[in-house]
């Protein structure tokens, strides 16, 4: 008796500790990389700077609720757009190759921004300041 359930005892351990190290293992390796943090860090008058981490894309897209003016600018301050978008339409820039974006908006109460399809919050209110600077700082995981 005392044998078998020696053996009981040691087939056990092997099929729970089997199992639970491949689910670990899937697990670590997907979830941390899709959770991307998008922060504000910090606002003064009418300029706001957030910070983009946890993710290895930087896609920008500036959408028009009304007729805005912006600017967009790489930390390196080279131009990649600056016009009006009228109402409904929208700019989509790659900046996954940059550290930095800068949006200058003309009217914030009508633009939105997304940050990989994440709609981000202004620190500033729209309503308050309808003109802004929107800085977003790009750290790609390492």
């Amino acid at each position: 008796l005392e044998k078998d359930k020696e053996k009981e005892e040691t087939k056990e351990p092997e099929e729970k500790t089997t199992e639970p190290a491949d689910e670990e293992s899937e697990g670590t390796e997907e979830e941390p990389e899709l959770k991307q943090e998008l922060a504000s860090v910090s606002s003064a008058g009418t300029n706001s700077t957030y910070e983009l981490k946890n993710t290895d894309k930087f896609l920008l897209k500036l959408s028009s609720k009304g007729e805005t003016w912006v600017s967009v600018k790489n930390a390196n301050g080279k131009s990649l757009f600056e016009g009006i978008l009228k109402d409904s339409e929208s700019k989509e820039l790659d900046f996954s190759d940059e550290t930095e974006a800068k949006v200058r908006i003309g009217n914030a109460a009508a633009t939105e921004i997304y940050v990989n399809e994440e709609l981000l919050e202004y620190s500033v209110s729209p309503t308050k300041s309808t003109t802004q600077t929107v800085t977003i700082q790009f750290t790609k995981p390492e």
